[in-house]
C-alpha cells in the first residue's frame, strides 16, 4: 500500500493561509468536494469537525491527519495541504501544523483506512518532513517529496 496510489495531484493544495483550524477544515472540505464527484462539502466538514471534537488529529512534528468515513464514496480519498506559515491545531506536541493529510473513506473500507493512517504516520514522521514539505514551492514539488518519502518506506 502506497500513498501515491491514493493521492491525486489535483488534491494537493499549497500556500494556504487560514485564519484558524476551523476555517482550514472548511476550506479543505469545500476544495475537496469541488474535485471529487458525489462528495458533499458540508457533510465532509461536519464529519471532520466531529472527529476533531473527539480529539485533535494533530499528531505532532508539524503534521495533522484529519480523517473520517463518509457514505456514498466509492473509494478512499487522500488530500494533502500545505500551510507554509503553520497554524495552531491543538497538536499533541502543541506545535504549529504545516502539513495536513485528509483521509476520507467509505464505511466499508475500515481496514484500508487504518493501514493508510499508519502509512501516513510513518511517512510523515521523519524529523524535518513537515518543514521540508512546508517549503515546497508547488503542488508538483510537494507530490514529488511525498512520492520520494513514500518509496523510502517498505511495504
Amino acid at each position: 500500500m502506497h500513498l501515491r496510489d491514493y493521492l491525486e495531484p489535483s488534491l494537493i493544495f499549497t500556500g494556504l493561509s487560514p485564519a484558524d483550524k476551523q476555517s482550514l477544515l472548511g476550506d479543505l472540505a469545500h476544495r475537496t468536494a469541488e474535485r471529487v464527484a458525489d462528495l458533499d462539502g458540508e457533510t465532509l466538514l461536519q464529519r471532520l469537525r466531529a472527529r476533531e471534537a473527539e480529539s485533535s488529529t494533530g499528531v505532532g512534528e508539524g503534521v495533522a491527519i484529519p480523517h473520517c468515513f463518509l457514505e456514498g464514496l466509492d473509494r478512499t480519498v487522500c488530500v494533502m495541504a500545505q500551510v507554509p506559515l503553520g497554524i495552531g491545531y491543538d497538536a499533541i506536541d502543541q506545535q504549529p501544523v504545516y502539513i495536513l493529510f485528509v483521509l476520507i473513506s467509505p464505511p466499508d473500507a475500515r481496514m484500508a483506512h487504518l493501514r493508510l493512517l499508519a502509512r501516513i504516520s510513518r511517512v510523515a514522521n521523519r524529523e524535518g518532513f513537515a518543514k521540508e514539505a512546508a517549503a515546497a514551492a508547488s503542488p508538483e514539488a510537494l507530490h514529488e517529496l511525498l512520492v520520494r518519502e513514500d518509496r523510502s518506506h517498505a511495504g
